[in-house]
C-alpha cells in the first residue's frame, strides 16, 4: 500500500486535532490505522468521526509504515506543480508514487540562426541540418518579436524544413512541432503567452482545419492563421477523395470568420478533396 496524497492531507489534518468523518477514509487504509491503534473512534448516532489521541503514535506509524519521517513536507512536495523525480526520490523515498513528466516542452527547429533569450541570455537558434533543438524550460523562451512562429503538424515537414524554405520567403519563420509530446498543452501554453504571430501548417483538409480550430485558435485567437499557399488550388486538384468523403469539418464560428479558412474551406468542398501538407517538401 502506498500512502496517497489524498490519504496524506487527510493525516494531516487528523495530527492537527482536526476530527474527521469515517466515511472520507478508504477501509484499507482506516482499518490498518485502527489495528495500530493509531487513530480513535468517536460514536455520533450512527455515524463515526476518527481522531488522532497521540501524535508520536502516527508519526511512528508513517515512518514504519510508509517511510514518511516529515507528513507536512510529503504533502507539499506531491502538491508541487513541477514535481521532479529528485524530489520524489529525496522527499518521498519513492518515484513512482505520483506520475512525474520528466520531459516536458517542444520541439524548434530553423534554417537560419535566430536570435531568442532563453534564461535570460541570449540565444542563438541555429540547428544543424538532420537535428533539431527540444526546449524544455520552454517558460524561459523567448524569441525575437520579428519572428512568426510556424507549427508543423506533420513530422515530416518539421524534419525537411529546408526542403520547403521557399515556402516562407517573406517571413523569418521559427519552426515548433508538438511531436513527441502529444497530449501536452506546452506548445500551445507558450504560443499564448509570447506577442509573436502564429502560422499554422497543417493538411489541407477537414481534420487539419479541425486542430487548428479547436486545439489552437481558442487560446491564440488575434495573432493565429492558417497557412495556406497561393498554388493551393492546383494542388488541391490532385488530392485525395477518398480523404474528403471519410472527414468532416467541425470549425468554430470565430475560426470561418478568418479570410484564409474561409478560402480553404470552399476550395476543399468545391474539388471535394483532401491533401497532405508532405507534398510541399521539395527535393530537388
Amino acid at each position: 500500500m502506498k500512502l496517497s496524497l489524498a490519504d496524506a492531507r487527510k493525516l494531516l489534518r487528523l495530527g492537527r486535532g482536526e476530527k474527521l468523518p469515517s466515511s472520507q477514509f478508504n477501509n484499507a487504509l482506516s482499518a490498518l490505522l485502527l489495528e495500530e491503534e493509531v487513530l480513535q473512534i468517536l460514536p455520533k448516532g450512527s455515524r463515526k468521526t476518527y481522531y488522532v489521541r497521540n501524535q508520536a503514535t502516527l508519526d511512528d506509524f508513517l515512518y514504519n509504515r510508509f517511510n514518511v519521517s516529515n507528513l507536512s513536507l510529503y504533502v507539499e512536495t506531491l502538491e508541487k506543480e513541477d514535481l521532479l523525480r529528485a524530489d520524489l526520490a529525496r522527499q518521498v523515498g519513492d518515484t513512482k508514487i505520483r506520475s512525474v513528466r520528466s520531459f516536458k516542452g517542444f520541439c524548434v527547429n530553423s534554417y537560419q540562426p535566430l536570435e531568442s533569450m532563453f534564461n535570460g541570455k541570449p540565444f542563438v537558434v541555429s540547428p544543424v541540418e538532420g537535428s533539431y533543438l527540444f526546449i524544455s524550460d520552454f517558460e524561459s523562451f523567448v524569441p525575437d518579436q520579428e519572428i512568426t512562429i510556424v507549427g508543423m503538424e506533420n513530422p515530416e515537414n518539421f524534419r525537411y524544413i529546408r526542403q520547403q524554405a521557399y515556402l516562407f520567403n517573406n517571413i523569418t519563420p521559427l519552426f515548433v512541432c508538438r511531436y513527441p509530446q502529444t497530449q501536452s498543452k506546452d506548445l500551445v501554453r507558450w504560443l499564448a503567452a509570447i506577442p509573436n504571430p502564429y502560422l499554422h501548417f497543417g493538411d489541407f483538409d477537414p481534420a487539419g482545419l479541425n486542430v487548428f480550430s479547436n486545439e489552437y485558435f481558442p487560446y491564440l485567437a488575434g495573432k493565429a492563421h492558417y497557412f495556406v499557399p497561393d498554388d493551393i488550388e492546383e494542388w488541391l486538384n490532385r488530392g485525395s477523395r477518398e480523404r474528403y468523403d471519410k472527414q468532416s469539418f467541425n470549425l468554430s464560428p470565430e475560426c470561418l470568420e478568418l479570410p484564409e479558412v474561409q478560402k480553404l474551406v470552399g476550395l476543399i468542398r468545391k474539388h471535394k478533396r483532401g491533401l497532405d501538407q508532405e507534398v510541399f517538401i521539395r527535393f530537388e
